[in-house]
């Protein structure tokens, strides 16, 4: 049987945190920004003002992508 730590200290890199750290950046420049888009979308549809609401959803979506990614980006290129 081998020994997990031997193993991660090996390679350097333990797959599982890489993996948990890709999908956590996913899931923020992804599933959040469309979240608030589909957010506008309903909210839009239940006070019946079609247009206002998804375009705030979006510009707040990409405003929260962009902040990510450059937060990411920063924090990538310390370590």
């Amino acid at each position: 049987m081998i020994n997990k730590s031997t193993e991660v200290t090996k390679t350097g890199v333990d797959a599982f945190y890489l993996m948990g750290k890709a999908l956590s950046i996913t899931f923020k420049l992804i599933f959040i920004p469309i979240l608030l888009l589909f957010s506008g979308l309903f909210i839009d549809k239940k006070f019946d003002t079609t247009p206002l609401f998804i375009v705030i959803g979006f510009i707040a979506g990409l405003f929260f992508t962009v902040f990510k990614a450059l937060a990411i980006k920063k924090h990538l290129l310390i370590k």
